[in-house]
């Protein structure tokens, strides 16, 4: 028996130094895990020894389980370089094969799929166009070249100071061409239904001490010869919305009319020089995608050539409740088991979920200077177990010279 007890002994430590050895072989593999052997005592049960527990026989090997601690986040700089700050994997799909990963390093594919750099599919929600995101079904994440569609506007919101200190002065007939007949100007974009945009001019006339015409061309033709709506406002210089109601509606004399809300909340008549406060517009022109990038909540977001931004989808994230329990696979992927429980899988910054990292990767959790301490004990290990079937060796040769 103390031949087989010290050959379990070296066969231990010589798996050891295997699976210490394939730590210091991926210290530089992104999110790599170190693996860690787990060793335990075999016993040789004897029948006539009720109670003893039986004899021991060794040391058995019979697990080697991943260790999930974070690795460094390195900045590499590349928008679809993603680190996971915190719990979680990737969810990975290829066929009907389902895995997970930390390694955050994917790119695009042909058809624009966002993939691990073996060809899996990254999975993730849908994000409607309202910015709704579809939890309830994981979904692969793409990047799409499609544009994103023109839109009218159907509301201009403006704020401006008109000069309380203006003089009434004017008594001739409003003329957008003499700067004689209005007090103030300025102008705003507004996107006509194809996308095209329009400069709209607006015109602003005192008329009493708290009132005020507002006059509107576009593209340089007037919007009828009366305002298009008048503003009243209170002793203290703020709009008077119980007397102007907002907002205004504006109809423009295109080839395809366009009628849009003019809102003026927000605009007054103060002692100061005439200046915009503020001026928004909800149409825009169709654009063309130009780039992405990833925030922390894990939201694909693209950017377009009309200076819009949309949410093309979000990564998802899967927890577990035993995470040692996932069966490596190779290639920094795992699979789930009965061991690691359901895969819990939902948005990044919630619940037990780490944030995401753009542009950075989590590189491998390995410790050299712990892993070289581990070879030189397993490697002594070795050595004594060695030892142990020589002296057995040689007691064996002692009694058989008798």
């Amino acid at each position: 028996m103390g031949y087989a007890t010290g050959l379990s002994g070296i066969a231990s430590a010589s798996k050891k130094i295997d699976i210490t050895s394939n730590n210091i072989a991926n210290a530089q593999t992104v999110g790599y895990k170190a693996g860690q052997l787990y060793f335990a005592q075999v016993l040789a049960s004897s029948q006539s020894a009720a109670g003893s527990g039986g004899t021991s026989f060794g040391a058995g090997s019979p697990r080697v389980l991943p260790q999930f601690s974070q690795g460094t986040i390195n900045s590499t700089g590349n928008p679809l370089d993603l680190a996971i700050n915190g719990d979680g994997f990737y969810r990975l799909k290829e066929g009907e094969s389902t895995t997970y990963t930390r390694d955050g390093q994917f790119v695009l594919d042909a058809e624009g799929y966002v993939t691990s750099v073996s060809g899996a599919r990254l999975q993730g929600f849908a994000v409607d166009s309202n910015g709704t995101v579809a939890t309830a079904l994981p979904v692969d994440l793409q990047v799409s070249n499609a544009s994103i569609a023109a839109k009218p506007t159907t509301l201009s919101k403006l704020n401006v100071n008109l000069d309380a200190r203006s003089a009434l002065g004017v008594s001739a007939t409003f003329d957008a061409t003499d700067p004689n007949t209005y007090q103030s100007a300025t102008s705003i974009p507004v996107h006509d239904i194809l996308g095209g945009e329009h400069v709209v001019s607006l015109y602003f006339v005192k008329t009493t001490a708290t009132q005020w015409d507002v006059f509107a061309g576009a593209d340089g033709v007037m919007v009828g010869t009366t305002p298009v709506t008048s503003l009243a406002f209170n002793p203290d210089g703020s709009l008077d919305t119980t007397t102007t109601p907002q907002p205004a509606s504006l109809t423009l004399p295109f080839t395809t009319p366009l009628t849009f809300d003019l809102n003026m909340t927000g605009t007054t008549a103060l002692s100061k020089s005439f200046g915009i406060i503020n001026a928004t517009d909800d149409g825009r022109a169709s654009g063309n995608l130009t780039g992405y990038s990833v925030d922390s909540d894990g939201f694909l977001i693209g950017a377009f050539s009309n200076g819009m931004s949309s949410k093309l989808g979000q990564v998802a994230l899967a927890t577990f409740n035993n995470m040692q329990g996932l069966r490596p696979l190779g290639s920094n992927a795992f699979a789930e088991t009965s061991e690691s429980g359901v895969a819990k899988v939902g948005q990044p910054n919630t619940g037990s979920a780490g944030a995401i990292q753009s542009g950075s990767l989590e590189m491998s959790n390995i410790d050299l200077t712990n892993e070289l301490v581990r070879m030189i004990e397993a490697q002594r290990i070795f050595q004594a177990n060695a030892q142990s079937i020589k002296a057995q060796d040689e007691m064996l040769q002692t009694v058989t010279n008798l």
